[in-house]
């Protein structure tokens, strides 16, 4: 005689529950229960959550329990969405559309920027797929090399995909002027946006010399350069080709 434990995983939005039998209830053996988070990623529910960019399922476990947390969220707005589905030829890839609308919203993204959006996906790979499939270009060389919409992309989902990061640009300048400055958090705001997204394009402006920062992680604020106009976002997008 003896017990058998049986360790539960319970999706609390879809009901789905993830069961393992087990001697003990011993932390050890619910570090091997981890295996719950690979069944429910398994699971159709959570690979339509993935093609809908959506927030991915978060795992939290204790010795006790583990939970899993489903958020009603979405990583990009219906605008976007939309936007996407104008493509003749549906991204592959999460990850590839997630890098289209980061391209759409900031005009052009460096390496870095694809890289902070998508930690985990093999960045250089994706790219270079995403150019052989026409859908984003290069420009620059090396260190200084950034990405940008392909004129395929444009020609198939409109020119909103390229006036959309100055409208955002002039936005954000617009309300910087008027408030003295602004934090990450009133960006995203402004925006509709994730912070991440909201901090890549003030990062962007900070790159262009439109506007500067002051403080470091939570304290940090952006503020307008007193030489610089709105007009100048403009002219600098028109300089490079985005706008």
């Amino acid at each position: 005689m003896g017990y058998t434990y049986l360790h539960v995983a319970v999706d609390d939005y879809s009901r789905v529950a993830y069961v393992e039998a087990h001697d003990d209830e011993t932390a050890k053996t619910l570090v091997r229960f981890r295996r719950a988070q690979e069944w429910f990623w398994s699971n159709d529910m959570y690979r339509e959550m993935e093609a809908r960019l959506m927030h991915p399922p978060e795992f939290e476990s204790t010795p006790e329990s583990v939970t899993v947390t489903l958020r009603n969220q979405f990583l990009v707005d219906v605008e976007e969405l939309a936007w996407l589905e104008m493509l003749d030829s549906w991204p592959g890839s999460a990850a590839e559309r997630l890098a289209l609308v980061e391209v759409r919203r900031l005009g052009r993204v460096p390496r870095r920027g694809f890289s902070e959006l998508l930690p985990g996906v093999d960045v250089d790979a994706l790219l270079s797929a995403m150019i052989n499939s026409g859908l984003l270009v290069r420009v620059g060389h090396k260190g200084g090399a950034q990405y940008q919409l392909s004129s395929q992309v444009i020609r198939q989902a409109g020119s909103s995909g390229v006036t959309m990061p100055h409208a955002r640009r002039k936005q954000l300048l617009d309300e910087m002027r008027q408030r003295g400055s602004l934090s990450t958090a009133q960006a995203a705001k402004i925006l509709g946006q994730e912070h991440s997204s909201a901090r890549r394009l003030l990062n962007s402006l900070v790159d262009a010399g439109i506007i500067h920062a002051r403080g470091n992680t939570r304290a940090r604020r952006y503020f307008p350069n007193d030489s610089t106009s709105s007009a100048d976002i403009l002219e600098g997008d028109d300089h490079h080709g985005i706008a």
